[in-house]
């Protein structure tokens, strides 16, 4: 956690070489409270939950290994049933029980070897870790699934992701961070701007270190008797046709339209890519929208973030020293000159001369981070 890749010398979307306006303002002082802002986020997009039934939670999840998977718990018995959709893996459904402990604001499940998530029964978001298959990968997921307003998605959107090859060449599976922003048209037609922003329809660096790249994208509702989910593909301009990008979920959070998009698909080298990607609608954050207690996947394991206002505190057993406090800088990136540039929804934590971790937060109960020592996201999510 305690270095970064510098957000502008991010790879290109497609990975050629790589070995293989939108919201309003976040402020922390909005009377109206999470799971109002959540519901009011899902009623504007035309979500729905994905199963109605009183006595049973269903989540879209994504696996970091790049495998979208249903997830669906009894409440009363804790008995789960897990249905890989489009698993790069061949991995079947499975089924068990687990224990479910439901604190304040906070549900935790647990099984020993195989499933520890937490919900923010607010917003309905869930994230951790899970096994299936023999498989273990960080997960998140939304109880939410879109209906057929594509047009809903309308909107620009700050992104931040990681990938890396499915099948490893000369065991490196080149693995590389990717950010910017997305614009998604009321036609379902798109464009992602890699280490860079929309200024009007322009694809625009975010400074002058580095060049954005523009790559075309389109979203269609996917309509299999599983999919609560939006198909994603992007256009090649070496294939001369759209290549297959992920599954997006939507996960309607207080903070506005967020997607977590399960990434698998060929590169235009031909070779599979798999990840998570994750995006929110682009808005301003305030001092005060992170804070509280988070816990978040690292290299290293679990670290606890504890944030009030522009300091965190951070708790990472495995690192040493294992405890330190970081500064947060809010509505900025760091760049490949060390200095902090204008983005707004971002976070950025202190480091060394500026090369610290970008954090995007996707609602007040879930973010993801970069982790420059294994190029690759992780996941964090709030504990209270």
């Amino acid at each position: 956690m305690k270095q970064s890749l510098l957000f502008s010398s991010l790879c290109s979307l497609l990975l050629i070489g790589c070995g293989g306006g939108g919201g309003g303002t976040t402020d922390g002082t909005n009377s109206a409270t999470p799971a109002s802002l959540s519901a009011t986020t899902a009623s504007n997009l035309g979500a729905t939950v994905i199963s109605a039934a009183s006595d049973t939670e269903t989540f879209d999840m994504v696996a970091s290994i790049g495998d979208t998977w249903r997830f669906a718990i009894n409440k009363s018995t804790g008995a789960f049933t897990v249905t890989p959709n489009n698993s790069m893996y061949s991995l079947s459904t499975e089924t068990g029980t687990l224990t479910r402990t439901v604190s304040g604001d906070f549900v935790t499940y647990s099984l020993p070897n195989r499933i520890n998530l937490t919900q923010d029964i607010r917003t309905k978001s869930v994230s951790g870790s899970m096994t299936v298959g023999g498989q273990t990968a960080s997960v998140a997921g939304t109880q939410y699934q879109l209906g057929n307003m594509i047009a809903s998605l309308e909107g620009t959107y700050n992104f931040l992701g990681s990938s890396r090859n499915r099948n490893p060449s000369s065991g490196n599976y080149w693995p590389e961070v990717m950010g910017g922003q997305l614009k998604i048209n009321s036609d379902g037609t798109g464009k992602f701007c890699a280490s860079g922003k929309f200024v009007g329809s322009t694809c625009t660096a975010i400074d002058q270190s580095a060049a954005a790249e523009e790559v075309n994208a389109r979203f269609t509702k996917d309509t299999t008797p599983n999919g609560g989910f939006v198909k994603v593909e992007i256009w090649s301009t070496v294939t001369n046709g759209w290549l297959n990008f992920g599954n997006l979920m939507i996960h309607p959070g207080d903070f506005g339209p967020a997607f977590m998009i399960d990434h698998f698909g060929p590169n235009e080298e031909g070779v599979t890519r798999v990840g998570n990607y994750f995006a929110v609608k682009t808005q301003t954050l305030s001092t005060s929208s992170a804070n509280g207690i988070w816990k978040c996947d690292t290299p290293s394991g679990v670290a606890t973030l504890t944030i009030n206002g522009t300091l965190a505190s951070i708790n990472s057993p495995n690192e040493t020293p294992a405890t330190w406090t970081e500064t947060l800088s809010f509505n900025k990136v760091n760049s490949d000159n060390l200095s902090l540039v204008d983005l707004a929804g971002f976070m950025n934590m202190a480091g060394t001369n500026n090369q610290g971790s970008v954090i995007l937060p996707l609602s007040s109960s879930i973010a993801v981070i970069e982790h420059n020592s294994a190029s690759r996201v992780g996941i964090c999510y709030k504990t209270q």
